[in-house]
């Protein structure tokens, strides 16, 4: 596992967590963030090494600018801001 991703499956999880409802509605978003996390780690290495043997390994750093604005894109679009100014700026003991 890559050091990015020992970072970001706790923050996903986390975020899945505080943002879904306990019961069935949690389970449905841990299950598709399960179904999607593990299919994009076995079809990535298929894909980049497909596109390694194929064109070049130097296209496996220019994929991601254009899926970065895409997905840049669809989560502006996407996304709502939260108020961050709801509730105490202290921590619980």
């Amino acid at each position: 596992m890559r050091p990015v991703n020992a970072t970001l499956a706790p923050s996903v999880l986390a975020l899945i967590s505080a943002n879904f409802a306990e019961g069935e509605e949690r389970t449905h978003a841990l299950a598709y963030y399960s179904m999607v996390a593990g299919a994009g780690a076995s079809l990535g290495l298929v894909l980049g090494g497909v596109f390694a043997e194929l064109l070049s390994w130097r296209v496996g750093f220019l994929m991601n600018v254009p899926l970065g604005l895409v997905l840049w894109t669809a989560a502006r679009h996407r996304l709502v801001e939260t108020d961050t100014h709801t509730g105490s700026r202290q921590f619980r003991r």
